[in-house]
């Protein structure tokens, strides 16, 4: 058991947060739910015998009062654009530490910039806690370990198996292809072309096409370990290169508006994420590769078990170290906070090095 001690999870009911929620139970964790839909938020907490609030993430005395009586955050509610400020400046005023597990490259960005703010005020603003990108940004860290001269970085990571987006991932991605395809060239964010590049990974079976695709390292993993040119690829990516063109070309014609409403509607009629069967038979693997400006190269292989199973587990795990008195203040990204080896820490997942 981790002790009685509380935290703040806002947006608890929704897929990931009730996985997030059983894990926290499962910790010994009693933590305080929120969110913005009273019957929802009374029900889930009535069930489980916990604390709750309701409020709008726009009613700030709400906010910073519940923010107040636990001391911690931790935001599940996306799209994180739309919910990540509100959040991280009430924390900021209340001296809440916070973290999240956004995955959204803007948010990133903007979270960045409250970094001195942050350190200033001893807050921790501790983003992507879930699989994106604790196992990617942990595995970029501990390539730049074994690599210190490393300023490129190659990442590649796939799913095995019939687990679906939770109607959440699917919004906050949603958010995330009006921006278009992005890499990191000589420190800078650039757009990039669906199917302008692509490459052969082998995850562990033998050699598998990748698409380059946009991911949250482009921006973490620069951050965390200074590698100034970075891709990411991906088997699957070719869905949404197609998602990228539809949008891109309505767009054009109707205008982003109306093509996300319409797209947002569409969401709500897709199954919510995928049933305990079918995460407990999907697994996932991350390929990492750096390389310094005289061709000396490492490259590592992690294996997971599915993103939300694991993303449950990140989140608490951050929290129960957060809990624990192990913080530091400012923007943090997951092995800035914890080290390269926070994902070891999670049963069942295991590094291998591929590459020497």
């Amino acid at each position: 058991m981790e002790g009685q001690k509380n935290f703040l999870i806002y947006g608890s009911t929704g897929y990931t947060g009730r996985l997030v929620v059983a894990e926290a139970l499962r910790r010994g964790l009693r933590p305080v739910l929120a969110g913005r839909n009273v019957e929802k938020i009374g029900r889930q907490a009535a069930a489980l015998g916990l604390e709750w609030r309701a409020f709008r993430l726009s009613d700030t005395r709400a906010l910073e009062r519940a923010l107040v009586d636990t001391g911690l955050a931790l935001l599940l509610a996306g799209p994180f654009g739309q919910t990540s400020r509100r959040v991280v400046e009430a924390c900021l005023r209340t001296g809440t530490h916070c973290l999240d597990i956004n995955g959204e490259l803007e948010v990133y960005e903007k979270l960045a910039r409250y970094d001195s703010e942050a350190r200033s005020k001893g807050v921790m603003l501790g983003t992507g806690m879930g699989f994106d990108v604790v196992p990617s940004d942990c595995l970029a860290r501990y390539l730049k370990n074994c690599l210190p001269t490393a300023n490129e970085l190659r990442l590649a990571f796939i799913s095995r198996g019939q687990a679906r987006m939770s109607h959440g991932t699917l919004r906050s991605g949603l958010e995330e292809l009006q921006h278009g395809m992005r890499v990191r060239r000589k420190g800078q964010l650039v757009q990039a072309q669906p199917g302008e590049k692509s490459m052969v990974v082998d995850f562990g079976w033998g050699p598998r096409s990748c698409d380059l695709m946009s991911w949250g390292d482009v921006v973490t993993a620069y951050y965390s370990s200074g590698f100034s040119d970075i891709e990411v690829y991906s088997p699957g990516s070719s869905s949404l290169q197609r998602q990228v063109a539809i949008l891109s070309g309505g767009q054009r014609i109707l205008g982003w508006g109306v093509m996300r409403s319409l797209a947002r509607r569409m969401i709500g009629f897709l199954p919510d994420g995928a049933t305990a069967e079918a995460r407990a038979q999907t697994s996932a693997v991350i390929w990492g590769q750096a390389r310094d400006p005289s061709g000396c190269r490492v490259a590592a292989r992690l294996h997971t078990m599915e993103a939300y199973e694991l993303t449950a587990r990140t989140a608490i795990q951050a929290v129960v170290k957060a809990l624990a008195g192990e913080v530091k203040p400012g923007f943090q990204t997951p092995s800035m906070a914890f080290g390269a080896d926070f994902i070891l820490e999670i049963e069942g997942v295991r590094r291998e090095d591929i590459e020497p």
